[in-house]
């Protein structure tokens, strides 16, 4: 295993040089062995920046999972209309959830003069502070959802877990419990995500969180829909509106 790691420290585009996730990788790739899953994620891992944070965020999710009790009972399931999932995970009541996972990124909060400018192209952190305001932030993580759906069957427990890199990741602010749940205002202005019957085969969604400061730690806060189908909401042990946080 640690010539996987080291091939692949020599020769992916982005070169994780700092130790913390040299100990990531050290412990993912072995999970993903274990799995029988290197094929899938060390060519992916080192690919052009988008493949790589994705399969990344995925590899994370999996072993956060998995390290919490939710072992691994599938990868790349079907959902609705034959369409792709990550995994499905297994849950102590014997339910079984299927996830899905998106990995928006700072690129799009970028504007059309920003883009044209080749900003995409510079580090994350270039210069003056990004961020933008909440509006945009609610409207990513409807995106989000909106691209997700069709994979959600309305016969099975569904996850949806956001893996998010934008300058304010969602675990640091209140976007999420405002885009999911606010309720229509006096003006009309829409209901939150979760407000209604809309996304009724979502059973919650997950904010995923890499806090690097020290370690490399995870963390998962998950916001249940109240409006879901009996047969799509989440087991008990996975979360609950408040948000119940599981750490790695």
């Amino acid at each position: 295993m640690e010539n996987v790691v080291t091939r692949l420290l020599a020769t992916c585009p982005w070169k994780p040089t700092r130790e913390k996730f040299v100990a990531e990788l050290e412990r993912l790739l072995p999970f993903a062995e274990s799995e029988n899953r290197l094929t899938h994620f060390v060519p992916r891992l080192n690919s052009r920046k988008t493949q790589y944070h994705e399969a990344l965020n995925e590899l994370r999710v999996a072993y956060f999972f998995h390290h919490n009790g939710f072992p691994i009972i599938q990868w790349e399931p079907r959902g609705a209309s034959g369409k792709v999932g990550e995994c499905v995970i297994g849950t102590p009541e014997g339910k079984n959830v299927f996830v899905e996972v998106k990995s928006p990124g700072w690129e799009g909060e970028l504007d059309a003069e920003e883009r044209k400018s080749g900003r995409t192209k510079l580090p994350k952190y270039h210069g003056p502070g990004g961020g933008g305001a909440v509006a945009p932030y609610i409207g990513h993580l409807k995106e989000c959802v909106s691209r997700a759906y069709p994979k959600f069957a309305p016969t099975a427990a569904n996850l949806l877990v956001v893996a998010d890199d934008f300058f304010i990741p969602l675990a640091f602010t209140e976007i999420a419990d405002a885009a999911l749940y606010d309720k229509a205002d006096q003006s009309g202005d829409e209901l939150g995500i979760f407000g209604s019957r809309k996304y009724e085969n979502v059973g919650g969604i997950g904010i995923f969180d890499t806090d690097s400061e020290a370690t490399v730690e995870y963390t998962l806060q998950v916001f249940r829909n109240p409006f879901a189908l009996p047969q799509t909401a989440l087991p008990d042990s996975i979360g609950s509106r408040s948000g119940v946080k599981y750490v790695v």
